[in-house]
């Protein structure tokens, strides 16, 4: 039988090493970054889908779709309905709200 290892609670949540505030503020900053990005997308191009989103900024969607859920819960952002996807399955659609900044 293999052994399995534990694992590393520290990091899980956190992108950034403990105890390191260069880190930190490098981790949490570039998230503000790339948060502002994915906001305005939606705001100029919704409603658009996380795919969309991250073809827009030249990254990977695992890199988009985080900062989009952290808009999604304050409001900033909502559901649009669906819309088609490249392979034909259907994806949620994400626009700002009427009226947003």
């Amino acid at each position: 039988m293999t052994e399995q290892l534990p694992l590393e609670p520290r990091y899980i949540g956190r992108p950034y090493a403990r105890g390191h505030p260069t880190s930190q503020g490098a981790a949490l900053g570039d998230r503000s970054k790339m948060r502002a990005k994915v906001y305005e997308v939606i705001k100029h191009f919704g409603p658009v889908t996380d795919g969309e989103i991250a073809n827009q900024l030249g990254v990977d969607s695992n890199s988009t779709r985080p900062r989009r859920l952290e808009l999604q819960r304050v409001g900033m952002i909502v559901a649009a309905g669906r819309k088609p996807t490249r392979s034909g399955r259907s994806a949620t659609a994400w626009q700002a709200p009427a009226g947003g900044s």
